[in-house]
Protein backbone atom coordinates (compact mmCIF):
# COMPACT_ATOMS: atom_id res chain seq x y z
CA UNK A 1 0.00 0.00 0.00
CA UNK A 2 2.90 2.42 0.67
CA UNK A 3 4.92 1.70 -2.09
CA UNK A 4 1.39 2.62 -4.47
CA UNK A 5 1.12 5.93 -2.51
CA UNK A 6 5.16 6.82 -3.38
CA UNK A 7 4.61 5.76 -6.83
CA UNK A 8 1.66 7.71 -6.92
CA UNK A 9 3.22 10.72 -5.11
CA UNK A 10 6.40 10.10 -7.61
CA UNK A 11 4.09 10.35 -10.50
CA UNK A 12 2.62 13.52 -9.62
CA UNK A 13 5.96 15.00 -8.40
CA UNK A 14 6.93 14.23 -12.19
CA UNK A 15 4.30 15.90 -13.99
CA UNK A 16 4.45 18.48 -11.24
CA UNK A 17 8.09 19.27 -12.46
CA UNK A 18 6.96 18.58 -16.56
CA UNK A 19 4.61 21.72 -16.24
CA UNK A 20 6.93 23.69 -14.25
CA UNK A 21 9.79 23.18 -16.78
CA UNK A 22 7.34 23.64 -20.04
CA UNK A 23 6.24 27.14 -18.33
CA UNK A 24 9.88 28.11 -17.76
CA UNK A 25 11.08 27.54 -20.77
CA UNK A 26 7.84 29.48 -22.98
CA UNK A 27 8.94 32.66 -24.14
CA UNK A 28 7.41 35.56 -22.39
CA UNK A 29 7.09 33.79 -19.56
CA UNK A 30 5.77 34.85 -16.29
CA UNK A 31 7.20 31.86 -14.17
CA UNK A 32 11.29 32.65 -13.11
CA UNK A 33 13.44 29.68 -11.73
CA UNK A 34 13.43 31.77 -8.42
CA UNK A 35 9.79 31.29 -8.55
CA UNK A 36 9.99 27.49 -9.15
CA UNK A 37 12.69 27.14 -6.52
CA UNK A 38 10.76 28.35 -4.26
CA UNK A 39 7.59 25.81 -4.80
CA UNK A 40 9.99 23.29 -4.93
CA UNK A 41 11.73 23.76 -1.55
CA UNK A 42 9.01 24.69 0.00
CA UNK A 43 6.99 21.42 -1.11
CA UNK A 44 10.45 19.20 -0.65
CA UNK A 45 10.51 20.39 2.91
CA UNK A 46 6.54 19.59 3.49
CA UNK A 47 7.25 16.57 1.88
CA UNK A 48 10.28 15.36 4.78
CA UNK A 49 8.33 16.89 7.51
CA UNK A 50 5.32 15.02 6.91
CA UNK A 51 7.31 11.75 6.23
CA UNK A 52 8.91 12.06 10.19
CA UNK A 53 5.98 13.19 11.43
CA UNK A 54 4.27 10.26 9.69
CA UNK A 55 7.01 7.66 10.79
CA UNK A 56 6.31 9.72 14.59
CA UNK A 57 2.28 8.99 15.27
CA UNK A 58 1.46 5.73 12.47
CA UNK A 59 1.91 2.74 14.78
CA UNK A 60 4.84 0.76 12.11
CA UNK A 61 5.49 -2.21 14.74
CA UNK A 62 2.98 -4.82 15.93
CA UNK A 63 3.69 -7.54 18.55
CA UNK A 64 1.63 -10.83 19.12
CA UNK A 65 1.36 -12.47 22.48
CA UNK A 66 0.07 -15.70 22.96
CA UNK A 67 -0.99 -17.04 26.30
CA UNK A 68 -3.40 -19.69 27.70
CA UNK A 69 -5.93 -18.95 30.50
CA UNK A 70 -6.09 -20.87 33.99
CA UNK A 71 -9.04 -22.88 32.04
CA UNK A 72 -6.84 -23.75 29.12
CA UNK A 73 -8.11 -21.49 26.69
CA UNK A 74 -5.67 -20.06 24.19
CA UNK A 75 -6.07 -15.94 24.14
CA UNK A 76 -3.87 -13.80 22.06
CA UNK A 77 -3.43 -10.08 22.53
CA UNK A 78 -2.37 -7.71 19.61
CA UNK A 79 -0.23 -4.47 20.09
CA UNK A 80 0.62 -2.02 17.77
CA UNK A 81 3.19 0.38 18.83
CA UNK A 82 5.04 3.62 16.90
CA UNK A 83 8.50 4.14 16.46
CA UNK A 84 9.43 6.49 18.97
CA UNK A 85 7.49 3.79 20.96
CA UNK A 86 9.83 1.17 20.20
CA UNK A 87 13.27 3.18 19.83
CA UNK A 88 12.47 5.62 22.28
CA UNK A 89 13.93 9.74 21.40
CA UNK A 90 17.28 8.61 19.87
CA UNK A 91 15.00 8.01 16.97
CA UNK A 92 14.42 11.73 16.65
CA UNK A 93 17.75 12.50 15.34
CA UNK A 94 17.36 10.43 11.89
CA UNK A 95 13.91 11.73 12.05
CA UNK A 96 15.35 15.46 12.19
CA UNK A 97 18.27 15.10 9.62
CA UNK A 98 15.95 15.02 6.30
CA UNK A 99 13.76 17.93 7.50
CA UNK A 100 17.57 19.68 8.14
CA UNK A 101 18.90 18.76 4.86
CA UNK A 102 15.49 20.26 3.19
CA UNK A 103 14.87 23.65 5.12
CA UNK A 104 19.19 24.52 4.84
CA UNK A 105 18.35 25.78 1.39
CA UNK A 106 15.45 28.19 2.68
CA UNK A 107 18.17 29.80 4.90
CA UNK A 108 19.86 30.61 1.55
CA UNK A 109 16.56 31.42 -1.07
CA UNK A 110 17.93 34.37 -2.84
CA UNK A 111 21.37 34.14 -2.99
CA UNK A 112 24.13 33.90 -5.82
CA UNK A 113 24.53 30.25 -4.71
CA UNK A 114 21.38 29.02 -3.45
CA UNK A 115 21.52 26.49 -6.60
CA UNK A 116 24.58 25.02 -5.36
CA UNK A 117 23.73 24.54 -1.30
CA UNK A 118 20.50 23.30 -2.85
CA UNK A 119 22.07 21.03 -4.78
CA UNK A 120 24.55 19.70 -2.60
CA UNK A 121 21.52 19.07 0.31
CA UNK A 122 19.92 17.30 -2.33
CA UNK A 123 22.98 15.01 -2.79
CA UNK A 124 23.26 14.57 1.02
CA UNK A 125 19.64 13.58 1.65
CA UNK A 126 19.53 10.90 -1.74
CA UNK A 127 22.61 9.52 0.53
CA UNK A 128 20.43 9.51 3.31
CA UNK A 129 17.49 8.08 1.12
CA UNK A 130 20.13 5.20 -0.45
CA UNK A 131 21.70 4.02 3.49
CA UNK A 132 18.10 4.29 5.06
CA UNK A 133 16.20 2.81 2.46
CA UNK A 134 15.10 -0.55 3.48
CA UNK A 135 14.05 1.62 7.03
CA UNK A 136 12.65 4.93 6.67
CA UNK A 137 14.45 5.94 3.58
CA UNK A 138 11.86 5.03 1.03
CA UNK A 139 9.56 7.95 2.51
CA UNK A 140 12.08 10.59 1.81
CA UNK A 141 12.40 9.63 -1.97
CA UNK A 142 9.66 12.30 -2.81
CA UNK A 143 11.43 14.93 -0.85
CA UNK A 144 15.33 13.86 -2.11
CA UNK A 145 13.57 14.34 -5.55
CA UNK A 146 12.03 17.60 -5.04
CA UNK A 147 14.83 19.16 -3.69
CA UNK A 148 16.74 17.66 -6.58
CA UNK A 149 14.33 19.55 -9.19
CA UNK A 150 14.60 23.06 -6.78
CA UNK A 151 18.88 22.64 -7.42
CA UNK A 152 18.11 22.49 -11.05
CA UNK A 153 15.84 25.60 -10.67
CA UNK A 154 18.33 27.12 -8.57
CA UNK A 155 20.77 27.01 -10.99
CA UNK A 156 18.06 28.45 -13.82
CA UNK A 157 17.24 31.63 -11.60
CA UNK A 158 19.11 35.14 -12.36
CA UNK A 159 21.34 36.15 -9.57
CA UNK A 160 20.27 39.68 -7.79
CA UNK A 161 22.12 42.23 -9.30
Amino acid sequence: MIYFLLGMIIAGLGLTLGSLIREARRPGSSTTGTRSWRLLAALALGSALLASVYFLVVPSYTSVTFSEDSAGVPTNVESHQTLLQVNGPAVLLPLAVPVLLAAIPHAFAGRRWSGAITSAMAMLLSAFVLVTGFSIGIAYLPSALLLLSAGMFGFLAKAPS
